[in-house]
C-alpha cells in the first residue's frame, strides 16, 4: 500500500479472493490454519496497511468467497467464514472503506454458468456506482443473487418472553433474530428463514 501511494496509484478498489476456492477448508488443524492465513487474517493484514498509510480517499473491498454464507441449507466452513469479522468490523475501524462479501458456488469449468458468474463478479468488483454496491453480504447461487438482510422481531406479537435465569436475579438475556435472504434472480421464491437462536449466559 505504501508504495502504491508513493507512485499515487492508490487503489479505490480491492478484489480480496483468497477464500474464493470451493473446496471448502479440512477439519484438521493445518486446514483449519492455512484457511484462517488467507481469509481472516489476510483481511486483518490488509486493513493494518490500509489504516498505517492515513489513506483518506474512497475505498471499495469486496471479500469473494465460497461456503461462508448459507441461503437453502448447503454446508458452511467455519474456517472460512471467520471473514465475514473482519467484513463487518474494518468499515467501523475505518470509515473510507466500504467492506463487502459476495459468496459464490463454483459451477463447473467451462460452463455457460461459470461466465455468468464471472460477469457477475466482475460487475460486483466495478467501480461503476450502483445500488448494489450497499448490499453487505450477497451469495450467488445459480442465476440467482441473494441479499442477507435482517429484520425485527416483536416478541410481545410473538407470546415470547425474555429468557430468565432459573433461580437467579429476574433479569432479562439478549436473543438474537433470525437471518434472512432475499432472492432477486429468475425465480422468484419466497424468502427462506434461517432459525432464530438464543443467547444465554
Amino acid at each position: 500500500m505504501r508504495a502504491l501511494d508513493e507512485e499515487k496509484r492508490t487503489p479505490s478498489t480491492i478484489a480480496h479472493l483468497w477464500s474464493a476456492d470451493d473446496d471448502g477448508a479440512s477439519d484438521d488443524p493445518a486446514g483449519v490454519a492455512r484457511a484462517q492465513e488467507l481469509g481472516f487474517f489476510s483481511l486483518l493484514h490488509l486493513a493494518q496497511a490500509i489504516s498505517a498509510e492515513d489513506l483518506e480517499s474512497p475505498l471499495r473491498l469486496t471479500v469473494v468467497s465460497a461456503g461462508c454464507a448459507q441461503v437453502a441449507g448447503e454446508p458452511v466452513s467455519p474456517a472460512k467464514a471467520t471473514v465475514l469479522g473482519p467484513v463487518r468490523v474494518i468499515p467501523r475501524e475505518l470509515p473510507n472503506v466500504a467492506c463487502r462479501l459476495v459468496d459464490v458456488r463454483r459451477p463447473p469449468p467451462g460452463s455457460f454458468q461459470e461466465e455468468r458468474l464471472v460477469r457477475a463478479l466482475a460487475d460486483e468488483v466495478s467501480d461503476a456506482p450502483t445500488s448494489a454496491v450497499t448490499d453487505a453480504v450477497v451469495a450467488y447461487r445459480g442465476v440467482e443473487r441473494w441479499v442477507q438482510t435482517f429484520e425485527p422481531i416483536d416478541l410481545a406479537r410473538a407470546g415470547t418472553a425474555p429468557a430468565r435465569e432459573p433461580g437467579g436475579p429476574d433479569r432479562a438475556f439478549s436473543v438474537a433474530g433470525s437471518r434472512i435472504f432475499e432472492g432477486t434472480g429468475v425465480l422468484d421464491r419466497p424468502r427462506r428463514q434461517a432459525p432464530a437462536f438464543d443467547t444465554r449466559g
